[in-house]
């Protein structure tokens, strides 16, 4: 078994920023609630473009990221275990 010594930095990047980032976000949300409740929503571009989207925007622009995301997971299956292993 491989024993990895862990930095204070690491602790800070890997452990507690990402909880703080959570707090800051729905305490954000929170706030911006209560402060401008009636600008919480915004107009739907769906109703504003509907006919520029109908045109293939909103489509392409969903396919084009589902596709994104694919190729990323298939990649990285193939990279082979040594080169993980040498960035660690």
């Amino acid at each position: 078994m491989i024993k990895y010594a862990v930095s204070p930095l690491d602790e800070v990047l890997w452990v507690s920023l990402p909880y703080i980032v959570i707090v800051v976000f729905i305490g954000g949300h929170v706030y911006r609630y209560a402060v401008d409740q009636y600008a919480w929503a915004s107009k739907s571009s769906e109703l504003l473009e509907k006919r520029w989207l109908n045109m293939g925007g909103s489509q392409l622009f969903h396919w084009g990221g589902i596709l994104i995301v694919i190729l990323g997971h298939i990649v990285g299956l193939l990279v082979p275990p040594g080169v993980t292993q040498a960035w660690a």
